[in-house]
């Protein structure tokens, strides 16, 4: 570590024992003996040898252990936790304590861990100007300007804290701002769009009135509706001079984005004040102010830019200027990166993020110049890098008190300790100190630091109970008795989604940020064959392929935006349409009616109450023979077993949904139809593929009437058992379930108790 000394000192033309010690410092035993044990530990590794006669020097090396010790952390946040407790240990000791640490992460999380006790520290590095309050603001402005702008961003620029109430008068922006999300954002895939957004506001506006829509999006009223638009117009009027050079997708001048990014910026920030200052004010807003004045002074000598190059230009720009804060910082606690720490000595020393590639660095001498041509042109090998990081570390263990830490996880990766605590620990072994490095055990701040965000009862050691599988047990009024037929099949795979669903009303939400999958592409082929056969019921036309692909081509745009996403489904579509009108042609011959989109329910007893089954059919025919067939479309995989196989058991895998279906037509449950026979029932698959579609049918010799009775035999026992007082909700109860992906997992804790932790996707129609 001292070669850069032995360098200087050679080019100055004097001895190293010419070399005085500084004035004042203070030569102890320890101090010494410490210098010694540093010295032993970088002996270059073609002397290491001479470790096997370090037992003489047990006595010196104990000396200078007696307070050094090492923390060894599962994580990075355990880490940070634990050097935030030493600091605040010596906070209430009143005593100078400094981290010294190159890995900014770690800097970060501790200081916002001592901020829990409204420890404020000096961190030598400051905050980067991206992280602070004015630079997020500045860049979610540009992020959701741009065509590939994600809902995340566009909901966090809405709920800033610098995004102006005053967007539009008379209007609460902050609440607003949660509507919007929960009716557009998260209903309609690519909806957080700017250019268009009011007229997607109106599309989820008529979405929200299906019987199928999210009741967050139900409860909207008129009045919130009427607000969401204006405030979408406003946003587009507001944004449009950024809007306009982004959605070119041409380069535009560095000059002229910036011009129009920090207008839009200000008119965002100010409102109808027309007051700007907020995005300007404070150390923040000063940096940011500096940093943007500096770049359109320089504007004119950057190349012409997309706007997407210019997201990242800015961010990485404000991530290269450091904010240091004003308020009242600790007097004795501080965070030191390696240059500064050579400045400052304190009592005590805690040297962080001691793990290999952080401490010291990669050698990387970069992707452009061999190590041979560093040296050609006069620059430093990478390896000078890792002499400067030994030298930092010998220097912190020069202090009187040292806590070394690394962490055996950095961001989930496994992780190794730095080669310079190996080292030191070789060294202690070979003179028979293995164990010198132990903290005290009176102090264990491991155990304190997985304990410090627990209940008192955990603290104090008290081990909870394992939880079993959850089992909920809701009072008999609770339970419903309505129940659709895909709510049976849910009721026999998996009670807890329906305890969830129907009788806790919890409703997930679309995810941010969603593609258009399975689901929308099943809704695109369901929305073209039902405006298909709602147009002809009766024979089919000639040109009746290219009927359904101009009925595609025009519904398509609802359901999928990307136009890599259309140009993938429409030859799947188109595939499946040739298919479909050849087997439709043969399916219509004996049918006298077709009915579309039936709503169909049925009222029967169950232990004396009333209980009722509905369904929504995708299509009913009506024979020429008087009798019924009941017909559903299925883009995923589709079955349609009998109750029991050939020995007589029953199946696991069991499906009654269109036997129910057909129970509820004999019944006369099909308002416009009368209560007549089911002669037939039929999947038909329609995924485009190759084959591009499949009829499918009671698999084997199945009596359709039998397995109807069989099947509503068998709801009206399910339906019993759940209105029992004992009868509890447990998760996965169907096999089918195992492989099924579920809204509750994280309330029902499916991963700690099921049998295995692999999912399926279940890409399947729901009803």
């Amino acid at each position: 570590p001292q070669y850069g000394m032995k360098e200087l000192i050679e080019k100055i033309g004097v001895e190293r024992a010419d070399v005085p010690d500084l004035p004042g410092v203070r030569v102890t035993e320890t101090g010494q003996a410490r210098a010694l044990l540093a010295s032993e530990t970088m002996r270059p590794s073609e002397a290491t040898h001479l470790w096997k006669d370090l037992a003489s020097w047990r006595t010196e090396f104990e000396l200078a252990c007696g307070t050094i010790s090492e923390l060894v952390c599962p994580e990075l946040r355990e880490q940070a936790l634990m050097i935030a407790m030493l600091m605040r240990q010596a906070h209430d000791e009143q005593r100078a304590c400094s981290l010294i640490t190159p890995d900014r992460q770690l800097a970060r999380r501790v200081a916002s861990e001592l901020a829990r006790w409204d420890i404020h520290v000096d961190d030598s590095a400051g905050e980067p100007l991206a992280g602070t309050e004015q630079g997020i603001f500045f860049r979610l402005v540009g992020e959701v300007c741009a065509p590939s702008a994600r809902a995340h961003d566009m909901v966090a620029l809405l709920g800033h804290s610098l995004m102006t109430d005053e967007l539009v008068a008379g209007t609460d922006m902050r609440s607003l701002a949660k509507i919007l999300e929960i009716a557009l954002f998260r209903q309609i895939p690519g909806g957080h769009q700017l250019r268009g957004l009011a007229a997607r506001i109106s599309q989820a506006r008529t979405l929200a009135k299906d019987m199928f829509a999210h009741p967050l999006a139900k409860n909207i009223s008129p009045e919130q509706w009427d607000g969401l638009s204006t405030v979408a117009a406003r946003l587009e009027q507001i944004m449009a001079p950024l809007l306009d050079l982004s959605g070119t997708g041409n380069s535009s001048p560095l000059a002229g984005l910036l011009n129009a990014h920090i207008s839009v910026a200000e008119a965002l920030s100010a409102g109808a004040s027309g007051v700007t200052d907020r995005l300007w004010t404070g150390e923040a807003g000063n940096a940011l102010s500096e940093t943007l004045r500096e770049l359109l002074d320089h504007a004119a000598a950057a190349p012409a830019m997309p706007h997407a190059d210019y997201c990242s230009f800015i961010t990485d720009t404000l991530r290269t200027v450091p904010v240091r804060r004003r308020y009242p910082l600790h007097p004795k606690l501080q965070i030191l990166g390696l240059l500064e720490a050579r400045l400052v000595q304190t009592e005590q020393v805690i040297l962080g993020g001691l793990n290999e590639g952080t401490w010291p660095g990669d050698a990387d001498p970069g992707p452009w110049l061999s190590r041979p041509q560093h040296l050609a042109v006069g620059l430093q090998l990478p390896e000078r890098r890792l002499g400067l990081a030994a030298h930092d570390f010998v220097q912190g263990l020069g202090a009187d008190t040292v806590v070394l830490t690394w962490a055996r996880k950095v961001n989930g990766t496994p992780a190794v300790a730095s080669r310079w605590l190996l080292r030191l620990r070789a060294v202690l072994a070979a003179a028979g100190l293995e164990d010198a490095l132990t903290p005290d055990p009176a102090t264990d701040w491991a155990g304190w630091a997985l304990g410090l965000d627990w209940h008192a009862k955990m603290a104090s050691g008290e081990k909870p109970a394992a939880a079993g599988p959850p089992r909920p047990v809701p009072p008999v009024a609770a339970r419903p008795r309505r129940y659709s037929v895909s709510r049976v099949e849910r009721l026999m795979q998996d009670p807890y989604w329906l305890y969830a669903n129907a009788i806790l009303r919890l409703k997930p939400l679309p995810p941010l940020d969603r593609e258009p999958g399975a689901a929308e592409r099943g809704q695109l082929v369901h929305a073209v064959v039902e405006s298909f056969t709602d147009q002809y019921p009766g024979a089919m036309p000639d040109d009746a392929p290219a009927i359904m692909r101009d009925i595609a081509v025009k519904l398509i745009g609802e359901f999928a935006t990307d136009p890599a996403l259309r140009a993938l489904w429409l030859p799947q579509v188109w595939r499946m349409t040739d298919w479909f009108c050849e087997q439709e042609a043969a399916l219509r011959q004996d049918v006298a009616a077709q009915f579309t989109e039936l709503e169909g329910a049925h009222a029967f007893q169950v232990n004396g109450e009333d209980v009722h089954l509905t369904a929504r059919a995708d299509r009913v025919d009506r024979m020429q023979s008087g009798s019924l067939r009941i017909v559903d479309y299925k883009t995923g995989g589709a079955s349609l077993m009998a109750l029991h196989d050939k020995n007589g058991r029953q199946r696991k895998s069991y499906k009654p949904q269109l036997y129910l279906e057909g129970w509820i037509a004999q019944q006369g449950g099909y308002g416009k139809l009368p209560a007549t026979q089911v002669s037939e029932l039929l999947y038909i698959r329609l995924s485009g593929g190759d084959p591009p579609g499949a009829l499918i049918g009671p698999s084997g010799k199945v009596d359709i009437a039998d397995e109807i009775e069989k099947a509503a035999d068998g709801v009206r026992s399910l339906i019993a058992s759940y209105l029992s007082a004992t009868q509890g909700y447990p998760a996965r109860a169907g096999e089918e379930a195992w492989n099924r992906k579920g809204d509750y997992d994280h309330l029902s804790r499916w991963r700690e108790w099921g049998q295995g932790s692999d999912y399926g996707s279940d890409a399947g129609d729901g009803e």
